[in-house]
């Protein structure tokens, strides 16, 4: 790995006359080494280099820690090189004394985070601290470089001369270290630009023609900084300014703010792909059936049964509560009202008849009442004050609707009950004693008619009625959206044999008079009897069919829901780092500068946080006999043991 120093020389005595009242006008305090600092971050990240901290008015990068790339050496170079134009073109354009100094070594480190508060990477060896040197001992406006560095450049097409740093620095003297200085020149760019991405340096490991080539040209440094100005303006600065400059917790709930659009959409175009999607359904009218993602599913969701492909999520799919319980029993019950209506105005009412619908319809009132008590209570209630009752009547009602296994039992009650009721008073037609065929009438109108004695044997007459009531019923069954498609398909099943039953066993006389033919059916040329058994199951299909629609949404809503929220809980978790890490990072001012910032994409462009004071105390404090304890052999693990040492001594620090 390679370290680079780069300090901005005279930047110190630059921003001390601005405080002092001569900073040029239009010129906030501390714009001067703001933006600069901020054109070197992305200098740094385009060239590979990652910035390890700031110290003051020094910028401190290291190439080949993170990606590994052979030319750690060069992409330090570069990125100086870079540096040194910047500052100067900062310098012509607000006439500043800047320039830039910079010292680079190759060499091993440790990297990592010492103490308990105010996280931040770092990196430690004797390698480290020679660069720091060759940056003190440096030249402004060109790079330092040690022996080692050059040998590690793959391109020879620097500006290089003797460095002489031994000269500047007494400690590159006492180790016997040789420098040398690369001057800054215009380059010219074959294939691709200074500050391209780090990906360059891994395709110039297959290939040397892929990377950058360097040739002395007789044009004027001037031009130079042309050139490379011209090929950093190629993006937009908001599109470079990295995510550290950004508001962490804002770009994460911005980031989960995406997150839920997305499974919203998600949600809508697997809903377009179901069989009776209004966006497919002309197209597939000629497409085999197997086509379809319902039936063959990959979202999780076993296409048959229609059960999760992880049964983990079965049980709990299963147990969550239906809040539109109470809404279904009165959908219910008004069906059941319209089925009662008819035989009032078709059959003659008997006893039987009142104590069955009597009976049916207090149950099914009474169910609508425990689903509905909790809310009519809180509507009608005049004490605010009795918690109490308000307390028993939502209980009750929570535990109708939160109780799977009780929702079924009423389900199951009430369409049992309703299926019942469509065929009361068939016995009574099916006697053979009491059903009188209906005499035919010369109504043209009319296939026949009924004299007097007949007014009230109407649904004997027209077993229609019967069978469509019946349909009726069969339909309260789907009304149900949580029951599962496949009770709803045995109880309707069921009722659809014990109806053919009667129809081709016991009321084959009744169902197969010319009246208990339907006009629609007979096109089929069908028996009469055949007719009421087809169309109770072509009903039946048509159920199902949207009882395994309905199922099917609701099972890809639940999937939905469970990923939504493994990813809401990974946001928190996220936002709760970013805010440890920030609390720990920053001062707690600061931190709730940025964590209260609003998530709007424009407040993520905001001018990083800044401050002025005019009295501050600072304390430094240094371990000065730490450089000659720390050493790199074989028993200290080439220098790690006295880094842990350091680690402990800060930690005390820190408490």
């Amino acid at each position: 790995m390679t370290c680079a120093l780069c300090r901005a020389a005279s930047c110190t005595r630059t921003s001390s006359t601005h405080a002092a009242g001569g900073q040029p006008q239009g010129v906030r305090p501390g714009a001067t080494p703001q933006r600069p600092f901020g054109r070197l971050d992305e200098s740094a990240e385009k060239n590979g280099c990652m910035r390890i901290k700031l110290l003051g008015d020094c910028y401190y990068c290291v190439s080949g820690m993170s990606d590994q790339s052979p030319r750690h050496a060069d992409n330090s170079v570069l990125t100086g090189l870079a540096m040194i134009d910047i500052i100067r073109s900062v310098r012509e354009k607000r006439n500043v004394n800047v320039d830039m100094r910079i010292g680079i070594h190759t060499g091993n480190a440790f990297g990592g985070l010492l103490g308990l508060r105010k996280w931040q990477f770092d990196i430690w060896s004797k390698d480290a601290t020679i660069a720091s040197h060759m940056e003190q001992g440096g030249v402004p406006g060109q790079v330092h470089i040690t022996q080692a560095t050059r040998d590690q450049l793959q391109d020879d097409c620097y500006d290089i001369q003797p460095g002489e740093g031994h000269l500047r620095d007494s400690y590159l003297q006492d180790q016997e270290i040789k420098t040398y200085l690369i001057k800054p020149f215009p380059p010219k760019i074959e294939n691709e630009n200074l500050l391209d991405t780090p990906d360059r340096d891994r395709r110039n490991n297959n290939s040397n023609n892929n990377s950058v080539r360097f040739q002395r040209q007789s044009s004027t440094q001037s031009n130079a900084r042309a050139n490379i100005s011209k090929l950093q303006k190629r993006q937009s600065s908001h599109d470079l300014i990295p995510m550290s400059r950004r508001g962490a917790i804002g770009y994460s709930l911005h980031q989960y703010r995406k997150m839920v659009s997305q499974v919203n959409k998600i949600m809508e175009n697997t809903i377009d792909k179901m069989a009776l999607s209004k966006k497919r359904v002309r197209i597939r009218l000629f497409i085999l059936s197997h086509l379809n993602p319902q039936w063959f599913s990959n979202v999780g969701i076993q296409p048959l049964l229609l059960t999760f492909r992880e049964f983990s999520n079965e049980l709990p799919y299963l147990n969550e509560p239906d809040p539109l319980f109470k809404h279904y029993l009165m959908c219910m019950l008004i069906i059941f009202l319209g089925i009662t209506v008819i035989h009032v105005l078709i059959w003659s009412s008997t006893l039987e008849f009142w104590i069955t619908y009597g009976f049916v319809l207090l149950f099914i009132t009474a169910a609508c009442v425990f689903a509905w008590i909790g809310y009519i209570w809180l509507f009608l209630k005049e004490d605010e004050n009795d918690i109490a009752l308000d307390s028993s009547a939502l209980r009750i009602s929570r535990m109708v609707w939160k109780t799977t296994a009780l929702r079924v039992i009423i389900w199951l009650a009430i369409s049992s009950m309703i299926l019942f009721c469509s065929i009361v008073g068939l016995n009574e037609c099916l006697d053979s004693s009491f059903f009188r065929p209906p005499k035919p009438a010369n109504n043209t109108q009319s296939n026949l008619t009924l004299d007097s004695e007949d007014a009230d044997d109407l649904s004997c007459a027209y077993p229609w009625y019967y069978t469509l009531c019946a349909a009726l019923a069969m339909t309260t069954t789907s009304v149900f959206l949580r029951i599962h498609f496949l009770l709803k398909l045995v109880v309707n099943g069921s009722s659809l044999a014990i109806f053919w039953y009667i129809i081709d066993v016991r009321g084959e006389e009744l169902f197969r008079q010319q009246a208990a033919k339907l006009a629609d059916w007979e096109e089929f040329d069908l028996p009469a009897d055949r007719s009421h058994c087809y169309y109770l199951l072509f009903v039946l299909l048509i159920l199902h069919v949207v009882d395994r629609q309905v199922e099917y949404v609701c099972r890809l809503d639940y999937l939905m829901k469970v990923k939504l929220k493994a990813e809401q809980e990974e946001a928190r978790n996220m936002e709760l780092i970013n805010k440890i890490l920030l609390h720990n990072i920053l001062p707690p001012h600061v931190s709730r500068f940025y964590l209260n910032r609003q998530l709007e994409e424009d407040s993520m462009r905001v001018e990083p946080y800044h401050e002025e004071h005019c009295a501050v105390a600072v304390l430094f404090a240094s371990i000065p006999s730490f450089a000659d304890f720390y050493y790199e052999d074989g028993q200290n693990e080439e220098g790690l043991r006295c880094i842990q040492l350091l680690n402990e001594i800060i930690c005390d620090f820190d408490l």
